[in-house]
């Protein structure tokens, strides 16, 4: 009996030599441990997730933007919208790579959002300039001249802005022009050194300068409202050398015989003034008024005589 219980020992002392050989035979098959294994998976999860979170979502709506914007900067007038595109991509480019600077994310796309926003607006001004300049080649100043004939209901002449006149013609002073939207008549000039407001304000040149102001008649000849203002108006030298832009007197004691901004209904009229300060002591015979509609597309340029 003591024998065979030896017996046993021994076969249990070699099942377990031969289960320690095979967990041996295991663990030297693995090329990490189990401890360290889970580490090593840890780690990447880890990395992982950080990863995902550098993106730069202000990056990606700059460069949508952007992309959106120079798409549409190339169409002349229309691409106003695109320019409101390209000035929010410029926003969120220049945010988002601060993000990315300060927060250590993916700075990428909030430069190629940037650039193309930049590159939109740059498109923009230059598509409309080059509109414009094909509009002006287009539309060659047309100056009036000559007399149609008819009388107006002062009893001045009047020339057809419709009928083309001989370039660089003055209108004589008292003569009415119809133009696109306006019969206009330059009625005279005067100098001076002041101009009241009311009882206690007053304007007065700069040293050296005086005011130079056009009186002129304006009525509405179209079918609707129309709206003009002192810009309208400028003083150029007979040879047009020298242009004079007219002064914005903001006249607060309700004196509406200067020309500021105003509109006319159709069939109505109003006279005022147009000033302009000028150097003491110019001779205004050297001067010619030209009118030139701003608030339409009417490129007809019109010279007037102001003596």
């Amino acid at each position: 009996m003591a024998f065979e219980k030896k017996d046993e020992n021994v076969g249990g002392q070699a099942a377990q030599g031969t289960d320690s050989a095979q967990s041996q035979q295991s663990y030297q098959q693995s090329d990490v441990p189990p401890a360290q294994h889970n580490t090593y998976v840890t780690a990447v999860a880890t990395a992982v997730a950080t990863t995902e979170q550098k993106g730069n979502g202000l990056g990606v709506t700059a460069l949508v933007l952007g992309i959106i914007a120079i798409i549409g900067s190339w169409i002349p007038f229309l691409n106003i919208f695109s320019l409101l595109f390209a000035i929010v991509a410029v926003c969120l480019g220049i945010a988002g790579l601060i993000v990315g600077i300060v927060k250590k994310r993916s700075k990428g796309l909030a430069i190629a959002g940037l650039a193309l926003g930049v590159i939109s607006i740059i498109i923009f001004a230059a598509a409309n300039v080059a509109a414009l300049d094909a509009i002006d080649d287009a539309y060659a100043p047309i100056n009036t001249g000559g007399s149609s004939g008819t009388e107006q209901s002062g009893g001045s002449p009047a020339l057809d802005a419709e009928e083309p006149a001989v370039e660089e013609t003055i209108v004589p002073l008292g003569t009415a022009v119809n133009t696109a939207k306006f019969e206009i008549l330059v009625n005279g000039s005067s100098s001076t050194t002041q101009i009241n407001d009311g009882q206690f304000l007053s304007y007065e040149p700069d040293a050296g300068n005086e005011y130079v102001i056009i009186n002129v008649s304006l009525k509405n000849i179209s079918n609707e409202m129309e709206s003009f203002d002192c810009s309208d108006f400028q003083l150029v030298t007979l040879d047009g050398s020298i242009q004079y832009s007219p002064s914005s007197l903001i006249i607060t004691s309700g004196d509406e015989t200067f020309f500021w901004f105003d509109s006319l209904n159709p069939g109505t009229a109003k006279t005022g003034n147009v000033v302009f300060e000028l150097p003491q002591g110019i001779d205004l015979s050297t001067l010619k008024l030209r009118y030139n509609d701003t608030w339409s597309f009417d490129a007809n340029h019109y010279f007037f005589a102001i003596q």
